[in-house]
């Protein structure tokens, strides 16, 4: 991908609503240092107060331009996609409107302003919008969310996944320091998990204390506050990190409304929080630390029975800080969440964009005088159209495309499709790039394939999938991972470095936790379990995680599997200035994956 490419893709999702908040003199004595961590939070967030948050519903406003008088023609022409519904009612069919959620509006002026807009900015806007954004506003996971992930099934996953750290560590030559990076953390599950079991390795977790500890890459600040009580965090004076998990942010909130109202109180107090802690950090009075456990978590001080942790928006803020500390990166259903572009063959046998915009209005019925004699139609404000001339995102991510799926203009039928990720792709451009110049490791695990989905966007809502249109802000998306065009993406940055970078094969799930050894820390955890139901939950979880959809034999249930349906991949590359016994990417047998092919490193 040329750097033109990456700067494209990149703009997508940096930087679209980022507020670079003033400098603020917190006002701190000298010895401020002194004071303990409850003093000090109190203090700095009182003081910032005034500053972040006078005039917030203003200043949000204030940036918030209607367009509409600029631009009097959309700037893409389009028309309906083949097979949709007709824009208007067919005689004697009936409608109902979907919920009408706040990112509608938003979202009907930048089309009314320029026209239908991508599928990527849709995405974008739906899922993180700063204020009414999916993952801005809420806990998403597990059986009281809208999706279940692998770490919340079983502790065993982020086990494994902290050995595997520690495998590529040694493989590393034991380096004195290292560095370890999640993206998309979630609840903190997996990380709270992968530390407990690296606490068995204290050399791991000594060059984890002094290289630069635990960086987890997070843009959502209601899910920051769930990963630091997951994580227990604490001040570096030792006092705890208040809790703000859902239902103390209510509890504490002084607003008594209720649904929405409730949730916009908690996201305002966590924002609040995440800004006033920015702002303390950036002044070096304010950190915080994780506890590790085993022999190292029970004596000596807080330093060295802990291990430093930061949160950044991106993974770009990583490499700002150190560009020299070896660096374990961990993705888990991380890329699925990341906006693609999506095209289509037309009727002219031309590859297209697929865009979004806004539904023709139709008069409809509520949902309690729904006729159940006549069709029905359920409509979403927003309909799918296909572009007439080729988009910039046409002409420039179709040509990469063709390049790693081996695609030509012949055979196209009309209805093809094809989803692309730029984001996803300029974002393993970047951990290639930091691996080779630091050394380290990165794991890519989530759901997907080695091929571009044909169409593959679903809307996620309380575990069962909906209309992607629907409601936005109030509905997860998410899309199938090409493992190839990641791997592809890798290898352009990979040939033009000096370093080499390993590049695994594409292995499912369940084949890669097989060799990590899941099959025996299962067993260990069923023989020291007494009681069978808790034996039988800890059997089905495994189940989940290792294969495909089975059926519940108690039950009679389908349980949907995990192991055939997800997918890992994996990098290596040694530091540069490699320790002695430091194994070569060229010899390199990545942890959990069969050894690849001469062909892939690069």
């Amino acid at each position: 991908m040329s750097t033109t490419a990456r700067l494209v893709a990149a703009a997508a999702t940096r930087g679209k609503y980022a507020r670079d908040l003033p400098p603020s003199p917190l006002g701190l004595r000298e010895d401020a240092g002194e004071e303990n961590g409850e003093e000090l939070e109190v203090r700095v967030r009182a003081k910032a107060r005034e500053e972040l948050f006078q005039g917030a519903e203003e200043r949000l406003r204030s940036i918030e331009i209607d367009r509409s008088g600029l631009v009097n023609v959309p700037s893409v022409a389009t028309e309906p996609v083949p097979g949709a519904e007709a824009e208007t009612l067919a005689p004697g069919e009936q409608a109902t409107q979907s919920e009408k959620t706040p990112l509608v509006d938003e979202l009907k002026l930048r089309i009314s302003s320029r026209g239908p807009v991508s599928m990527s900015e849709f995405m974008t806007v739906a899922l993180g919008h700063p204020k009414y954004g999916y993952y801005m506003t809420r806990d998403a996971f597990g059986k009281a969310g809208d999706f279940t992930t692998s770490p919340e099934i079983s502790q065993v996953f982020g086990e494994l996944i902290g050995v595997w750290c520690v495998s590529q560590w040694m493989a590393m030559g034991s380096p004195e320091s290292v560095r370890l990076v999640e993206l998309g953390p979630g609840r903190g599950t997996l990380m709270s998990d992968l530390l407990r079991a690296v606490s068995s390795f204290p050399d791991f977790c000594r060059a984890l204390q002094k290289g630069d500890g635990v960086r987890m890459v997070e843009t959502s600040p209601v899910l920051r506050r769930l990963q630091q009580k997951k994580l227990r965090c604490t001040f570096t004076s030792g006092a705890a990190v208040p809790s703000y998990e859902e239902d103390d942010l209510r509890k504490n909130s002084p607003a008594s409304g209720s649904g929405d109202q409730e949730r916009m109180d908690m996201q305002g107090q966590a924002k609040h929080m995440d800004d006033v802690w920015e702002i303390a950090r950036k002044a070096g009075r304010l950190s915080m630390r994780a506890p590790l456990f085993g022999p190292l978590g029970k004596r000596g001080n807080i330093e060295s029975r802990s291990v430093k942790v930061e949160w950044m928006r991106e993974f770009n803020d990583v490499r700002k800080q150190n560009n020299n500390t070896p660096t374990l990166v961990v993705a888990q259903e991380l890329f699925d969440a990341l906006p693609v572009h999506q095209f289509e063959v037309n009727k002219k046998k031309e590859w297209v964009e697929r865009l979004v915009d806004v539904e023709p209005l139709a008069p409809t019925v509520a949902e309690a005088d729904v006729d159940p004699e006549k069709p029905l139609r359920k409509l979403h404000h927003f309909r799918f159209v296909l572009s007439t001339k080729p988009t910039p995102a046409t002409k420039m991510l179709l040509s990469l495309h063709e390049k790693t799926a081996g695609k030509d203009d012949g055979g196209l039928v009309e209805g093809d499709a094809i989803e692309v990720c730029a984001v996803g792709a300029a974002l393993m451009q970047d951990i290639t790039e930091c691996l080779s110049q630091c050394g380290g490791a990165a794991l890519v695990i989530d759901y997907g394939d080695n091929g571009a989905a044909r169409s593959s966007l679903r809307g996620i809502k309380k575990h069962a999938f909906v209309h992607p249109l629907t409601e936005p802000g109030e509905v997860d998306l998410s899309a199938d991972v090409d493992f190839h065009f990641l791997r592809y993406a890798a290898q352009q940055v990979a040939s033009k470095m000096s370093n080499p970078v390993r590049i695994s094969e594409t292995l499912t799930q369940g084949s890669f936790l097989r060799n990590m050894g899941i099959e025996t820390r299962i067993g260990t955890l069923l023989h020291a379990q007494p009681d069978e139901e808790k034996q039988m939950e800890i059997f089905m979880a495994f189940q989940r995680l290792v294969e495909g959809d089975f059926i519940d034999e108690d039950t009679e249930e389908v349980i949907r599997g995990m192991g055939e349906s997800y997918k890992a991949m994996a990098l290596y590359a040694v530091p540069p200035s490699a320790p002695r016994g430091a194994t070569p990417a060229p010899e390199m047998k990545i942890a959990g994956f069969v050894p690849p092919s001469g062909s892939d490193l690069l």
